[in-house]
């Protein structure tokens, strides 16, 4: 037995608490230890001068003032519990809520995803298509946005 763990079992050991098997055991290391068996010594020491000791006297009221304070405490600990829970109700929610918008937003995103794709736009595309100028293309004839589309709508060449 090391020394650490034999000087943990050395209160057990005088009040009786240790098997039969555990004392023998504590006996044995501190037959070999000097330095144990001299800290058994001074357990034993204390515990004399403590049981020598008078037990002070308990001041009048006191048993009052002890239940009266405990009261009080348990009092104030119930109404921090209700506040607790209360807040506890609150964080579930906020967190339901905050799952519920990430699965709207996550719906929204992939609607937008699962749409098929548009075609390219080359060099043959309308102009009016590829400028964005599509509204253009209903403008009367003779008019400047008339004028305008044409213009873009000619190829070079032709």
């Amino acid at each position: 037995m090391r020394c650490r763990k034999a000087q943990r079992k050395l209160e057990a050991m005088l009040g009786g608490e240790l098997s039969r098997r555990e004392h023998e055991r504590v006996d044995k290391h501190l037959a070999r230890c000097a330095e144990c068996a001299a800290a058994l010594r001074r357990l034993r020491r204390m515990r004399t001068l403590l049981a020598a000791r008078r037990t002070p006297p308990v001041p009048d009221g006191f048993q009052a003032r002890l239940l009266s304070r405990a009261r009080e405490r348990t009092e104030q600990r119930s109404g921090l519990d209700k506040t607790l829970r209360r807040f506890g109700r609150l964080r579930w929610a906020a967190a339901a809520a905050g799952i519920a918008l990430a699965l709207a937003v996550g719906v929204l995103v992939g609607r937008d995803m699962m749409r098929p794709a548009e075609p390219p736009l080359t060099v043959d595309t309308d102009p009016a298509l590829l400028y964005g100028a599509d509204y253009l293309t209903e403008a009367p004839a003779g008019s400047l946005a008339g004028a305008y589309v044409d213009l873009v709508s000619t190829r070079q060449g032709e």
